[in-house]
């Protein structure tokens, strides 16, 4: 399994993960909660529905992203890393 916490914890930035596929989404939920990513609220990735995108915070917390961050994401904005999970699991 790759290692989402040392990528995120590397990162300057925010991290938006772009997931694929339903069954990506899925294996991301899983992933971050392994890794012990959370909600801000504490709940586990796995009890929220999986997602085309998703935010990883420096803490160790997530969050969907909406409508802007979808736009940041696809623009290359300077103030996110964007990844794709699908890549990230082939590297």
């Amino acid at each position: 399994m790759k290692n989402l916490k040392e990528f995120v914890k590397n990162s300057a930035k925010t991290v938006y993960v772009r997931l694929s596929s339903k069954e990506i989404a899925e294996k991301f939920l899983h992933d971050a909660e392994m890794q012990g990513f959370t909600f801000p609220d504490g709940t586990k990735p796995t009890e929220h529905r999986p997602d085309g995108f998703f935010a990883l915070q420096h803490d160790m917390t997530m969050n969907y992203i909406g409508a802007m961050g979808r736009i940041a994401y696809q623009c290359h904005a300077d103030s996110i890393i964007p990844l794709d999970y699908k890549e990230f699991l082939r590297k």
